[in-house]
């Protein structure tokens, strides 16, 4: 089963998508730009939310992305699509002083 939600944040033109799915994280970060991540627990469940911010202009793209990843038709560049997992993997494995300073 795959969880996601979109949220709108009218203040400062940001969406947020939230997702438990790792490779559908994934592929949205490497497809959509200017892209913030966050990874929040999920009470006592073993899955983790993933938190991602993002511009609302992309809506419609996180949508295809979404549906595409659904069918199992996304298509992606495979550097960015594995340096977006392994972004998360790290974030999911609490990794985040390394990230911060890398970044």
């Amino acid at each position: 089963m795959i969880d996601m939600t979109i949220q709108n944040n009218t203040a400062n033109n940001i969406s947020i998508y939230e997702t438990t799915e790792l490779k559908l994280a994934s592929l949205v970060l490497s497809e959509v730009p200017n892209c913030s991540l966050e990874v929040y627990e999920r009470g006592n469940s073993i899955r983790k939310i993933i938190k991602i911010l993002y511009p609302r202009e992309y809506k419609s793209k996180i949508a295809k992305l979404e549906k595409d990843f659904i069918d199992k038709n996304a298509l992606t560049n495979i550097y960015s699509y594995n340096k977006a997992l392994n972004l998360i993997r790290d974030r999911l494995r609490g990794r985040n002083e390394k990230i911060q300073e890398a970044e």
